[in-house]
């Protein structure tokens, strides 16, 4: 016991000698803060002082070293927790230089923060992101409007393929809402490399940018606007998240002496109006280059069961195209029907 006073290395023996007298503790708590020691409020935590030591400021190191053994890591996890924000560089360090249950306790902790102490210890949390990135966006996700300062941060993340993280980034970002704004160009940009059976296709940015609000709804018109075709598939499932918001200027869009701008907001309004979006689409069908009439048979493919029957005749015009990549694709989509 080291630089330790003698008074208080004869608390330590005492409690060594019987680690569960309560009375002890609290006297020894009484001591230290008559001495304006931190460490008193930790001493009188029944979940906290068990990891105390002597010579030692705080709790993290003991904390973390806990998190070694099976037989304590539980306890260790959930004392870190209520530990809170001076915790959390302590774990983000044990996470990234360990592996295994040490790694996936550390991991735990972190996850378990409550959002106040996750917001005290952002900076840290910013500073590591690169090497933790799915844990730390999720953490940030949290904060949910209070992370606003990690949204440039998180936008680069995403325009650079996400590392594997795109699923999460999008949560992150719907989290933020409309403090989220300047991810729309980014999230528009990332609708063509997402898989549609993911979190993080379509429809998943379309809900994330109706949770941002008007400015993600201008950006998803404007794609379908000046976007070549194959981005047709992205943009239409991307719209339904908003609701009956987007039938007006597609509707509009309809009138468009752009023959492109009129089938591509043909192909998105068709979600909601096929009577009116049809049309536009056979007549597409009929005279338009390979390119959009297979664009829009993937388009149409990919509606639901219900207004798949609704489209049938213009796959049926489809199934009868001079080309046959159109043609199968079209005979694929009925073959849904049958």
């Amino acid at each position: 016991m080291d630089k330790v006073p003698a008074k208080e290395a004869a608390f330590w023996q005492a409690l060594e000698r019987a680690p569960g007298d309560a009375a002890t503790r609290q006297v020894f708590a009484d001591w230290l803060e008559e001495r304006g020691d931190a460490r008193a409020a930790l001493m009188r935590d029944p979940m906290l002082a068990p990891w105390l030591r002597p010579g030692e400021a705080g709790l993290v190191p003991a904390l973390s070293r806990g998190l070694r053994w099976r037989q304590v890591r539980d306890e260790a996890v959930q004392a870190l927790i209520r530990v809170g924000a001076p915790a959390v560089a302590p774990l983000l360090e044990v996470f990234l230089s360990s592996s295994g249950d040490k790694a996936q306790a550390a991991r735990e902790a972190l996850e378990g923060m409550r959002p106040e102490a996750l917001l005290v210890a952002m900076p840290a949390l910013l500073a590591e992101i690169g090497n933790a990135t799915g844990v730390i966006v999720r953490l940030l996700t949290k904060l949910g409007p209070r992370a606003v300062a990690a949204v440039p941060r998180l936008v680069r993340l995403l325009q650079e393929g996400g590392r594997g993280n795109a699923a999460e980034l999008l949560r992150f970002f719907g989290a933020v809402g409309p403090a989220a704004e300047r991810a729309v160009p980014a999230l528009i940009e990332h609708l063509p490399r997402s898989d549609w059976a993911e979190p993080d296709g379509p429809a998943g940015v379309g809900a994330v940018l109706a949770k941002i609000g008007p400015a993600g709804l201008g950006a998803l018109i404007e794609a379908v606007r000046q976007r070549p075709p194959f981005w047709w598939c992205w943009l239409a499932p991307a719209l339904r998240p908003f609701g009956e918001a987007p039938v007006a200027p597609l509707r509009e869009l309809l009138a468009s002496e752009d023959a492109y701008e009129r089938v591509a907001a043909a192909v998105a309004l068709y979600h909601w109006d096929a009577e009116a979006a049809g049309p536009h689409l056979a007549d597409a069908l009929r005279t338009g280059r390979q390119g959009v009439r297979l664009q829009i048979v993937a388009a149409l493919a990919r509606l639901g069961l219900e207004q798949l029957r609704t489209a049938r005749p213009l796959l049926e015009l489809a199934a009868a195209d001079e080309d046959k990549e159109v043609r199968q694709s079209a005979d694929a989509a009925l073959a849904r029907l049958r």
